[in-house]
């Protein structure tokens, strides 16, 4: 990566060596010296998009693209984000040779606006 793409997505980066783990209202540290970062999605969306712009990239977004071995050959680059249910997937399954396993799982990410001082794992008796 470019520093100066490094550097912005540093800026809004949290960071951190903690590791916490909260169980009801008691927070304690657990482990250290791992070293994290964390920055919104979006925010980092948006500093990759704006960094593709400023360096001449074309961006087209919410455009259905055929899957077509024309659509290489007119591109440099095509990231097909299509989700779960990918086509682009699909059609390619025999080249990337994806590893889809749906089970039961207790475990979530969620997102928050609350600022946190350390990586915090919260758990639930």
């Amino acid at each position: 990566m470019d520093e100066e793409t490094h550097a912005e997505i540093c800026a809004p980066s949290a960071t951190g060596t903690i590791l916490t783990s909260s169980l009801k209202a008691t927070k304690s540290p657990f482990s250290g010296g791992h070293g994290f970062c964390g920055i919104a999605r979006i925010k980092l969306l948006q500093i990759l998009q704006q960094r593709a712009a400023g360096l001449g990239v074309k961006l087209v977004f919410q455009t259905e693209s055929p899957i077509l071995m024309t659509t290489r050959l007119k591109y440099d680059l095509v990231i097909a984000s299509d989700g779960a249910s990918s086509i682009t997937r699909r059609k390619y399954e025999h080249v990337f040779k994806p590893n889809i396993q749906v089970r039961r799982n207790r475990f979530v990410w969620l997102g928050s606006r609350r600022k946190l001082d350390a990586f915090t794992s919260t758990q639930r008796n």
